[in-house]
């Protein structure tokens, strides 16, 4: 039985998950703590692991098909947009493709996140696009997390 108390943990809240519990802590300090503890008591019967974090994406609505199925399309944006120091940073993931329009989702790095954000905006071929479909793909929890 781990007791977060004799080892200092910062535990901000518990969820029951399918196959165990997530708990969030305040800091990494603690995270670490709790995470070398439970591991040295409970590694027999359960394995101990942080979840993995994602990057944040965006989709994007109503954009020309003829311009999305161009290999174009992300060196466009980046060059419209003033993003060429994060052109690494930014990939296409998918395209939905309807009658006269398609979505596509796109996935940037943190810092380029925090940019695009900030302007409020991106101009997508000839369109300004604001940022008002932003996916929670990102790791929206507090400092630390971990499953059990």
């Amino acid at each position: 039985m781990v007791k977060p108390s004799s080892i200092n943990a910062n535990i901000v809240n518990t969820k029951l998950i399918k196959n165990g519990m997530l708990i969030n802590c305040k800091n990494t300090v603690s995270l670490g703590k709790l995470k070398d503890d439970s591991n040295h008591r409970l590694s027999s019967n359960f394995e101990v692991k942080e979840p993995r974090k994602f990057n944040p994406r965006i989709i994007f609505y109503g954009l020309d098909p003829e311009e999305v199925e161009s290999n174009e399309l992300i060196p466009d944006i980046i060059r419209h947009n003033q993003l060429e120091r994060f052109s690494s940073d930014i990939k296409l993931i998918t395209t939905f493709k309807y009658r006269k329009s398609c979505i596509i989702v796109i996935e940037y790095k943190t810092e380029a996140f925090k940019v695009i954000v900030e302007k409020g905006y991106l101009w997508v071929s000839w369109g300004n696009c604001l940022l008002l479909s932003i996916l929670a793909y990102q790791n929206v929890s507090n400092v630390g997390s971990m499953a059990i």
